[in-house]
């Protein structure tokens, strides 16, 4: 059995508007344009306007929120944390639904679950699990909101061995386009269950509340490093492609190519061969070091680390200093499949011509795809290839955001899909799911929103 959610009445009733008071604002008040402004964690904003935007308290404003949307003619965008990176749920002429501070949890060691609120952050909800010796597949940034998380399929921490955080979902509470509240889970409202775990920002409803499984925390968290330079990027990068088949499930193995130093400032190419072993013994750990050993590069390394112990609270830091909040920030990447031979070739130009000194691309050894039909969640390769544009300067906009596309394009040959959670579907569509699934999708978002009160995908993927 998993944890229950709260009992407690959450219904509105009454006009929407008189219920929501305050918390709604509409265009042109005082407090509008911040709170739109606070739903896009970067800092360059979208240039859309939503109509109106809640602020939503609890369960109630989201009811109330929907009904108003009903009453109104408008579509509605969600927000958890906002941690996406092209914001589709902020929409000109739509209301924006803030529902960053619903972020309440509760954790039953007994089953193994925990009931958490969309705006909770994963790294909250870890450090109060850590006290119990428990863990769940979080995002790997501090900033980062279970709601979109979950949506996106959740890429987090030991995934690859416990599976993506929408694996973890035993139940979800939503209030539907019409402003009901309905529980769905593997038996009761079975076409929301499978569509809430990997939909994005195609879910055609407002998750209030999720049952998660959780995990106990591994008992060796370690890791391997060998950081390179350019000279060795393709031994390198060959090699890393060469274990993407045989990792093993405990651990996450990726390459990160930037060329900043602590300070920020610009420096040669550094490629970062990083592996986090969530080992559960001696044995795990030694497997995950012994294997990079064995990499060809790593006698020229400047920098060499061995099953170095850290804690998931460092790894939350490091994740988080590669993407600074005050930033500005744009996307893209790909699923691929491709052999070392085409793939490494046809991605050096985008290694070695990294825009801006903080820009940065990360490669994941996802290993072999597991094809599963029950969720929604259903794009995955064995490598997957994002890479994030950073800057300051507003007058770099247009060049930084279509920079990691135009990169992206370059590799359209090679990729057989991408993931919804680092995309940038405003300028270059993908296919976020299998063919079964995005059709599944759409006629489950046609019958259960007929009327697209939920706004979707920024364009058709």
């Amino acid at each position: 059995m998993s944890a229950p959610f709260p009992t407690r009445d959450f219904t509105a009733s009454g006009d929407p508007v008189t219920h929501l008071g305050a918390r709604l604002l509409r265009r042109g008040e005082d407090g509008f344009d911040a709170a739109v402004a606070a739903a896009v964690w970067r800092m360059n904003k979208p240039a859309r306007t939503p109509a109106a935007v809640v602020l939503a308290q609890d369960e109630a404003d989201v009811v109330a929120a929907m009904r108003l949307t009903k009453a109104e003619g408008l579509q509605v965008g969600v927000r958890s944390g906002g941690h996406s990176w092209t914001s589709p749920h902020v929409r000109d002429g739509a209301l924006l639904l803030d529902v960053s501070r619903l972020n309440n949890f509760s954790i039953d060691a007994d089953t193994m679950s925990a009931w958490v609120q969309p705006g909770l952050k994963g790294r909250v909800l870890n450090e109060a699990l850590g006290e119990q010796g428990l863990m769940f597949p979080g995002g790997h940034h501090n900033s980062v909101g279970l709601g979109g998380f979950l949506l996106a399929g959740g890429w987090g921490w030991n995934m690859r061995r416990w599976g993506n955080g929408a694996e973890q979902v035993l139940a979800a509470r939503i209030v539907t386009p019409d402003g009901e509240v309905i529980e769905a889970d593997a038996n009761r409202n079975a076409d929301w269950y499978w569509a809430v775990r990997g939909a994005g920002p195609g879910f055609f409803g407002a998750v209030v509340g999720y049952t998660l499984r959780i995990h106990r925390r591994p008992a060796h968290i370690t890791r391997n490093v060998i950081v390179v330079g350019e000279d060795q990027l393709d031994a390198a990068l060959t090699w890393l492609r060469a274990q993407a088949e045989h990792v093993p499930a405990h651990l996450e193995m990726f390459a990160n190519a930037a060329c900043f130093d602590e300070n920020g400032e610009c420096t040669p190419l550094k490629l970062s061969l990083v592996g986090i072993s969530f080992g559960e013994n001696d044995a795990e750990t030694e497997q995950s070091a012994a294997l990079f050993d064995i990499c060809p590069v790593a006698d020229q390394a400047s920098v060499r680390l061995r099953a170095a112990p850290v804690t998931l609270g460092e790894l939350y830091e490091m994740a988080s200093e590669a993407d600074p909040e005050g930033l500005r920030f744009a996307c893209d990447n790909i699923n691929t499949n491709a052999p070392a031979s085409e793939l490494v070739p046809a991605v050096r130009e985008l290694f070695t011509t990294l825009p801006t000194p903080r820009s940065h691309i990360y490669w994941l050894n996802w290993g072999k795809p597991r094809q599963r039909e029950d969720m929604a969640l259903s794009m995955q390769s064995t490598v997957y290839i994002a890479v994030y544009t950073l800057w300051d300067d507003p007058a770099q906009d247009e060049a930084m955001t279509r920079w990691p596309v135009e990169q992206m394009r370059k590799l359209e040959s090679l990729a057989c899909g991408a993931q919804t959670n680092d995309e940038n579907m405003a300028r270059r569509p993908a296919a976020y799911f299998s063919e079964q699934a995005r059709t599944r999708l759409e006629a489950l978002r046609q019958r259960h929103d007929p009327q697209h009160r939920f706004v979707s995908f920024l364009e058709r993927p």
